[in-house]
């Protein structure tokens, strides 16, 4: 009886045995499993690390060209508002140079309406002339 309870207490060692054996292969498969899925994770943050960085990267170019940008356009923007005035100011001398010959010309030949105003037949003419001008047509 003493050795059915030794090969009993045997064939108990050896289920345990064979328990803990495939508890540490399971233990090592999920530790063979935990690092191949870390080693890919490291492997996925470094590409996207490199992503960010050329995304940085790109974004400081473009706001350096952005702001390159800008300042041409408030240079253009100022050398137009330049143009803008000059063209104001020519305009307006040209209009009171416009003006000031209008008012000589009609002068010119209001005088000569009037010298020949000492012909009788024109005295109509000129009568109307004369109220067309301080209508000012």
């Amino acid at each position: 009886m003493e050795e059915a309870r030794k090969q009993v207490e045997v064939e108990t060692a050896e289920d345990e045995l064979s328990l803990l054996q495939q508890e540490v292969q399971d233990s090592n498969t999920k530790e063979m499993e935990t690092r191949d899925r870390m080693m890919l994770l490291q492997t996925e943050m470094k590409v996207l690390k490199d992503n960010l960085d050329l995304k940085v990267k790109d974004n400081t170019t473009l706001t350096e060209m952005l702001e390159d940008r800008e300042n041409r356009l408030r240079k253009l923007t100022k050398e137009w508002e330049l143009l803008t005035c000059e063209i104001e100011y020519i305009l307006a001398g040209g209009q009171d140079a416009l003006k000031d010959a209008t008012a000589r010309r009609n002068q010119e030949l209001l005088q000569s309406k009037l010298q020949l105003s000492n012909c009788p037949t024109y005295e109509k003419e000129i009568s109307s002339c004369l109220s067309l001008q301080e209508n000012g047509i």
